[in-house]
């Protein structure tokens, strides 16, 4: 069951055909990310956000990209 987290976080990216997330801290842990296994876009508004379905090899992770305002967060866990 995935739970909902809805934090800021800092993320280490990429641009390789497109903006790839590769490492995320959270809660003074560093994941390294192993596999992004999906991603989609959607709205809040006016800003578009960037979403990833992301793996460390153990769980897995919805990270989001808001492309207004240039944050990250992580959505949930599971």
């Amino acid at each position: 069951m995935a739970e909902s987290i809805k934090e800021e976080i800092k993320v280490v990216a990429v641009f390789d055909r497109g903006l790839k997330p590769v490492k995320f801290r959270w809660r003074g842990r560093l994941y390294i990310i192993t596999e992004v296994t999906h991603t989609w876009s959607s709205r809040h508004g006016a800003s578009g956000i960037l979403h990833y379905a992301v793996t460390d090899g153990a769980t897995l992770f919805e990270l989001a990209y808001n492309q207004s305002t240039m944050r990250w967060s992580i959505e949930a866990s599971e």
